[in-house]
């Protein structure tokens, strides 16, 4: 439980520091509204089919939470603040806050109102550290060691980048361009290859660093990083000794409209295509698809149909489509369309991202993601989100809350906040719950009351046939909550009490003894 909420608090930390990024010159805070959409038909339909009869009534209620709820943030320097609302009005159900201090990050939320959950920075970095060991070669490298490695590789890079780029320098030459040189085709081969490769060997071999990260790697193999190069340079020399093999062809299409269409074959086992363009509308366009075949062939459009159909289940298909621009309104638009097909399923994810006023302090930023399985005509589930700049917040404060170290906490303390969170923090969210959905606040205090989800301590039998009535008339009550309204079942009055001897009726506290005829009380 502490390394989960150590893993979470990490995670706010980064996002409270990072919170200052989002600010800019021309507003004090960003906030983003954001909320789920759900084809709430074939949900319930598929968890009524997995789980069985009855479960689609809880299903029903968790849709209508998630559907009639949203996420209120603001971000500024130094803190993060927001709420989870309900309801057409917005009622905040639950909100909370995440404060960067000197040295640490706390948390606070409604949910554990007298409470401050905090992380110090270096508790952060001791947990960082427990869970960034790497294993090379069999054996564990720690963060410090790795630090170095890194360090090393960053500077080699450049003296690699410099040798590969002279060498596809000289591949021009090799270019075939048509007459009219609206078409390029290149052609590479194992011999490209093996070039590639002695060029990357040469350098390993003046490159400590890299050896040093080899010999690492290759320890639980008994192999140096010596070894290693000697063979990258054996496998060199065979490719050259045999008959040159098209590992891969390039082919580019500079159109009339300016467009330009690219196609990569690699050696028939995968097909990329890569075009430019614009729309109808004077988007910019941008189409990519990449097409497997496992078997290899030359016949891609055949590959392609039947992928598409459902025929083919061993291939793959992946489409994306990007468009960008500005419309008439002269809002930046852009669209993002991604259509996988795998395995007879059609997956397909899409985003459209619109900015009005951008670089101003009206900038507004609206999101509209969603992700399709193919099954129905809609996305099974998707989110809309609404971005801009305010100044109307609160600023969270930690005056009056119990400070917890989350990761140093004993387990006294832990228990406590647990309680604070059952006996506060949820008695809290039921009621705002109660004024943003009545409706569904009774029904979850049914499923309650009733003992579909609790013991209700009443043994689940009702009190009579017809009962108890609620503070507002509605009868037929059974648990301890109003179905239809959610107020609390009343107490029922203290019964009289009266003498066994005489049947005299007694006060409150009448004693050991009758007061009208001095009969012992039992």
């Amino acid at each position: 439980m502490k390394k989960f909420l150590a893993i979470l608090m990490a995670a706010l930390m980064v996002l409270s520091c990072t919170a200052g990024l989002a600010e800019t010159t021309v507003a004090p805070a960003r906030e983003v509204y954001a909320y789920l959409t759900l084809d709430r038909d074939f949900i319930q339909s598929y968890v009524a089919g997995s789980m069985g009869e009855g479960s689609d009534t809880i299903a029903s209620l968790v849709l209508d939470l998630i559907e009639k709820s949203a996420v209120d943030v603001v971000a500024t320097n130094g803190f993060v603040t927001g709420a989870v609302v309900a309801g057409d009005d917005d009622v905040p159900l639950c909100n909370f806050s995440v404060v960067t201090l000197e040295d640490s990050v706390a948390v606070t939320s409604s949910l554990f109102p007298n409470y401050a959950l905090r992380v110090k920075a270096e508790e952060v970095e001791q947990l960082i550290q427990q869970y960034s060991n790497v294993s090379l070669g069999g054996q564990q490298i720690s963060p410090e060691e790795l630090e170095q490695l890194l360090t090393g590789l960053a500077g080699s890079v450049e003296g690699y980048a410099a040798d590969l780029s002279a060498y596809l320098e000289t591949l021009g030459e090799k270019v075939e361009v048509s007459e009219d040189g609206t078409h390029m085709s290149l052609a590479l081969t194992t011999n490209e290859a093996a070039d590639v490769i002695e060029i990357i060997a040469n350098r390993m071999a003046d490159d400590e660093p890299v050896k040093d990260l080899l010999n690492k790697m290759l320890a639980d193999q008994e192999m140096t990083a010596e070894q290693f190069i000697e063979q990258m340079k054996a496998a060199v020399a065979q490719l050259r000794a045999g008959e040159a093999q098209q590992l891969a062809s390039i082919d580019v299409y500079n159109q009339e409209d300016g467009s330009v269409y690219v196609e990569v074959d690699l050696a028939g086992k995968a097909l990329l295509t890569f075009s430019t363009g614009v729309t109808d509308n004077g988007e910019n366009e941008v189409n990519i698809y990449i097409v497997t075949c496992k078997e290899g062939t030359e016949d891609w459009q055949s590959v392609y149909d039947a992928v598409i159909a459902g025929e083919d289940t061993e291939n793959v298909v992946l489409y994306i489509s990007v468009d960008y621009g500005v419309d008439e309104d002269g809002a930046e638009q852009s669209f993002v369309f991604v259509e996988a097909n795998t395995q007879g399923q059609d997956v397909i994810f899409s985003a459209l991202v619109s900015t009005e006023n951008a670089g101003t302090i009206d900038e507004e930023i609206y999101v509209n993601a969603g992700i399709d399985l193919g099954i129905t005509d809609d996305d099974v589930a998707g989110i809309v989100a609404y971005s801009f700049y305010t100044d109307e917040y609160e600023v969270p404060s930690l005056e009056g809350l119990t400070m917890i170290d989350v990761l140093s906490a004993d387990d006294e303390t832990m228990n406590a906040l647990m309680n604070d969170v059952y006996t506060n923090g949820l008695m809290s969210v039921m009621g705002n719950l109660q004024t943003a959905l009545p409706e569904q606040a009774a029904a979850i205090m049914q499923l309650l009351g009733g003992g579909a989800l609790i013991d209700n301590g009443q043994g689940g039998e009702p009190d009579g046939d017809e009962g108890w009535t609620c503070e507002n008339g509605h009868a037929g009550n059974t648990g301890n909550f109003c179905t239809t309204c959610g107020s609390p079942r009343p107490e029922e009055p203290a019964k009289a009490a009266y003498c066994t001897n005489c049947g005299a009726e007694l006060g409150e506290n009448p004693g050991n003894f009758c007061p009208n005829c001095g009969a012992k009380l039992n």
